[in-house]
């Protein structure tokens, strides 16, 4: 099983400070892959915060009108719903398996791993090699099957023909859980468009990458109202809070910011690129994607990147694949 302290995310900028000695305030965090271009919040009315946080109309239609959908749980945060899900398949399903990414967010490992599932791996480096490796193993073996789209870290992304696919040849009582976090500067890959044709496709969301907005905590489940009902009770009510609500409600309406933000992160991506060329001339692999650029290193030369970084105050994202290579995930920078 693994190990929850053995999971290390980014964004940790107070361990970064202590353990370097460089105030918070000097640094410069790449290691989260969260836009630059934060949604500019707007003031919250005094009377909000008084209010018991029933789902309130004007967010309902802000959230079906975004993601285009009817049905939706909205959870603090898409991590809630990777906490939950595994709790839930052992309730709805009788399938004790799931294949998931070998280098993925490794937090679905986990939980799954806590809920004494069998966990099985596809790679996660070649999306062409990913899809071959999923099609047989579920073929030959009843299992729910984790796509994180794009995939954390490794960037790879599944066209909607190779989803539809998946979705065809899984067990009866298998689901297909997307986890679609850093997906919304791509939207054409989403496959909430596939919701109501297919029920048993769950789909996660996040408010917190695309708008930099990850302390909002805020994220949504998208599923059969059936599913979405028992994880409700799951979860338990007035899981997001009025304050959060109002925001969200001008963070999804706000179509010019969407259009605006999509183009300077597609711009600032090329910049990222450009300003670490440093590290993709030692990389074995380079994986690109729209609020990340990641680089396959032998691990020795990963961790001197690494340092070499952290030492004049900039954080990176240090990912161990193996006992031969480790990724180095850099997000995206408004600075030069």
């Amino acid at each position: 099983m693994s190990n929850n302290a053995d999971l290390k995310h980014g964004g940790n900028i107070f361990a970064a400070s202590e353990q370097y000695n460089i105030p918070i305030e000097n640094w410069t965090d790449l290691s989260t892959g969260i836009s630059p271009f934060i949604y500019p919040v707007p003031i919250v009315p005094q009377s909000i915060y008084s209010r018991l946080p029933y789902e309130c109309p004007k967010f309902i239609r802000a959230v079906k009108q975004y993601y285009n959908v009817e049905h939706f749980l909205a959870v603090p945060g898409s991590q809630t719903a990777i906490e939950q899900l595994p709790i839930l398949l052992k309730q709805i399903s009788k399938v004790n398996k799931v294949l998931i990414p070998f280098v993925g967010y490794q937090e679905h490992r986990f939980h799954f791993d806590k809920q004494q599932f069998t966990t099985n791996f596809y790679q996660s480096f070649d999306v062409d090699s990913a899809f071959t490796e999923i099609q047989k193993s579920l073929q030959t073996q009843k299992s729910h099957l984790l796509i994180i789209q794009p995939n954390n870290p490794t960037g790879i992304v599944f066209s909607t023909n190779q989803i539809k696919t998946f979705l065809k040849i899984l067990a009866k009582d298998a689901f297909l859980i997307m986890d679609e976090a850093f997906i919304d500067a791509n939207e054409q890959t989403s496959s909430i468009k596939l919701i109501d044709e297919y029920k048993n496709l769950i789909i996660l969301r996040s408010v917190g990458k695309f708008f930099g907005l990850a302390g909002l905590r805020l994220g949504f489940v998208m599923a059969t109202p059936k599913v979405l009902d028992q994880l409700e009770t799951q979860v338990g009510k007035w899981q997001v809070s009025s304050p959060t609500q109002f925001i969200a409600t001008q963070v999804l309406l706000d179509t010019q910011f969407h259009q605006h933000t999509t183009l300077n992160i597609l711009q600032k991506n090329k910049d990222t690129q450009l300003q670490f060329q440093d590290i993709q001339v030692f990389a074995s692999q380079v994986f690109v994607s729209e609020l990340f650029v990641s680089y396959l290193l032998d691990v020795v030369k990963a961790e001197e990147f690494f340092e070499s970084y952290a030492k004049r105050g900039i954080l990176l994202r240090l990912i161990k694949v193996d006992k031969t290579f480790s990724l180095i995930r850099v997000g995206l920078s408004l600075k030069d």
